[in-house]
């Protein structure tokens, strides 16, 4: 969070990437990821002008494994500096 909001403090953008895993409905996950980029949001407490989000209904691990079920859980976040 920390290199996210010095990100956007320096003129940089954000772009943030909330997973799911396939453990539920495409309807539920979708409503899911759209929360999590909202609570991602919120937490960031910035500039909204220098953040977007950007829902992608694959994932980026396997959810075969809890570990990889877990990945997909969270939101991933690419920087772009000035």
């Amino acid at each position: 969070m920390a290199q996210v909001r010095a990100c956007i403090a320096q003129g940089g953008s954000v772009e943030l990437f909330p997973g799911t895993d396939d453990m539920g409905t495409p309807e539920y996950n979708k409503a899911l990821q759209q929360k999590r980029g909202e609570h991602a949001l919120r937490k960031i407490n910035a500039d909204r002008s220098r953040i977007r989000i950007t829902y992608q209904s694959s994932t980026s691990e396997s959810n075969a494994t809890p570990l990889g079920r877990i990945a997909n859980r969270s939101v991933r976040a690419k920087l772009t500096r000035p």
